[in-house]
């Protein structure tokens, strides 16, 4: 009996023995049994550098923790980690795209200003380029030209009286001698102000004007802007005249052009390159040739359809040059 116990005993105590190290021993616990929660906890904890993996941080080479770091790449830590670090990323791509598209719109905004200035009146100028203004010690007058031009006349367009004055030089070479005076038609179109060359400008002897009626001995002064007769309706024709329109010189009647008699409109025709320029002013005196005075022509059927000032040896008018006149044209 005794022996029975004896070896009872120490077997009973080799069980308790192992039942307690058993229960001691964490290893059978790590892989099976640890609760989810204490997973969050290690993987919240895993940041710090005192970490439940002390041995191995994040690279986590060692076979025996690899399940460890798998479970650990799932979790919360990681997940968050990458959205926080995503999303800055992204914003600065975001805001540099407006940054780069701001200067593409800005370089058409400066490019519209340096088109603007190029369509404005570059025709007008290169058909006529101002002349000389300079008055020199004559503040009388408002245009006096330089003392050496070498251009005889200077013609001057008063809008308000319908009067055409030309100056010639005087002793010292400014134009302040009045020569001419012509009864004219202005319009709303004819320059308001200003002075023009005819250095560069074109001429015709016949030149279609607006309506479907012609002019005679016509004289660009700037662009569709001329020295012409009152309009003939018929192309070659000096017995075409529009009568009524010649009973309107003196008043503004025209689109722009200067309407002159055909015998002024000749004289301008065939002095153009003696001319030093032409200005337009407005002014209730007419000039110091004062206003002209030609005929009203509209009740004389016999003759009408002509030009009085028309020297041409067919014209119904026998009109002749007076002595002492040029190109059949009154001196005042």
């Amino acid at each position: 009996m005794r022996s029975f116990f004896r070896a009872l005993v120490p077997a009973a105590l080799a069980a308790v023995f192992l039942a307690s190290c058993a229960a001691v021993s964490p290893e059978p616990l790590i892989p099976e049994t640890r609760p989810a929660a204490s997973q969050t906890a290690a993987a919240e904890t895993s940041a710090l550098p005192a970490a439940g993996t002390t041995a191995l941080p994040p690279p986590a080479a060692d076979p025996a923790t690899g399940p460890a770091a798998g479970t650990t790449t799932e979790a919360s830590p990681a997940g968050t980690s990458a959205p926080e670090t995503s999303e800055p990323e992204t914003s600065p791509a975001e805001t540099s795209a407006p940054e780069t598209s701001e200067p593409e719109t800005s370089e058409p905004e400066t490019s519209e200003p340096e088109t603007s200035p190029a369509e404005t009146s570059a025709p007008a100028e290169t058909l006529s380029p101002p002349v000389n203004t300079s008055t020199g010690d004559r503040p009388d007058h408002p245009y006096l030209g330089a003392a050496d031009e070498p251009r005889a006349y200077y013609v001057k367009v008063n809008l308000e009286r319908n009067v055409v004055t030309v100056y010639g030089k005087d002793a010292e070479g400014f134009h302040t001698v009045p020569v001419r005076a012509m009864l004219c038609s202005t319009g709303q179109d004819s320059p308001q102000g200003g002075i023009f060359s005819l250095q560069y400008t074109a001429q015709f002897e016949w030149c279609a004007l607006l309506g479907g009626v012609w002019g005679r001995y016509c004289t660009q002064i700037r662009g569709d802007i001329l020295f012409h007769s009152v309009p003939y309706t018929r192309f070659g024709d000096p017995s075409s005249l529009k009568y009524a329109e010649f009973d309107k010189l003196g008043t503004s009647a025209s689109m722009g052009c200067v309407r002159l008699m055909l015998a002024d409109a000749k004289w301008i025709y065939d002095r153009k390159d003696d001319i030093a320029g032409v200005e337009f002013y407005r002014d209730e005196d007419p000039g110091p040739l004062g206003i002209p005075g030609i005929p009203k022509i509209s009740r004389n059927e016999l003759c009408r359809g002509w030009d009085p000032s028309d020297t041409d040896p067919a014209s119904p008018w026998g009109w002749r040059a007076p002595p002492g006149t040029e190109d059949g044209a009154s001196a005042g």
